[in-house]
């Protein structure tokens, strides 16, 4: 996954104005995700490679976001795109992946894609953050709901976040939160 977004960066950086070689690529991540099967690795995880694929994905169509009029023509393999990031953020709520790599990735592909979409409803602050939860899929978390609380200008939101953030139960977690560059982004908010 990882050689098709840097293929895609490539044509990307090279020219915009005829990004028509770049609809099979974007449309592969989109199918590729849809169509995955692992009933057949014999008790395998493919949770690193979802993960790979989804963080290869939001990389390549993170490029393109930078450009409206590319961005309108792309519109629906984004839009295949985001659907299955939602499926599989809803199956990780049913069958977590190993460290919950998968919806680490999803929650960091939704922050950068698509901020001002509430995904994974109705999954609240609380059960993402909760110290249950892998440290990395909380700190993802935060950055999600942090960027979702920028883009609808929800700032009793953003401090509900702060309080979270600042006052959860492991160090490793409050260190990372304050370390984190979203988060003076979210002070800046305020």
């Amino acid at each position: 996954p990882r050689g098709i977004s840097l293929a895609i960066s490539t044509a990307l950086e090279a020219s915009c104005s005829d990004c028509g070689p770049l609809e099979p690529f974007l449309a592969f991540f989109a199918s590729v995700l849809k169509f995955n099967d692992n009933s057949s690795n014999n008790g395998y995880s493919d949770g690193e490679y979802l993960a790979n694929l989804i963080r290869s994905g939001t990389s390549a169509f993170a490029r393109i976001q930078n450009d409206e009029s590319v961005m309108m023509r792309f519109r629906n393999q984004l839009d295949a795109f985001i659907a299955q990031l939602d499926r599989y953020g809803k199956l990780e709520l049913f069958l977590p992946s190993f460290r919950n790599v998968v919806m680490s990735a999803v929650l960091e592909a939704c922050s950068v894609i698509s901020p001002e979409t509430d995904f994974l409803c109705p999954r609240s602050l609380e059960s993402f953050m909760g110290p249950f939860n892998n440290v990395q899929v909380r700190l993802d978390a935060f950055r999600y709901f942090s960027a979702r609380s920028r883009a609808i200008s929800n700032s009793s939101r953003a401090y509900e976040l702060l309080n979270f953030g600042f006052s959860d139960p492991s160090m490793e977690f409050r260190r990372k939160v304050v370390s984190d560059v979203s988060n003076f982004e979210l002070l800046q908010f305020l």
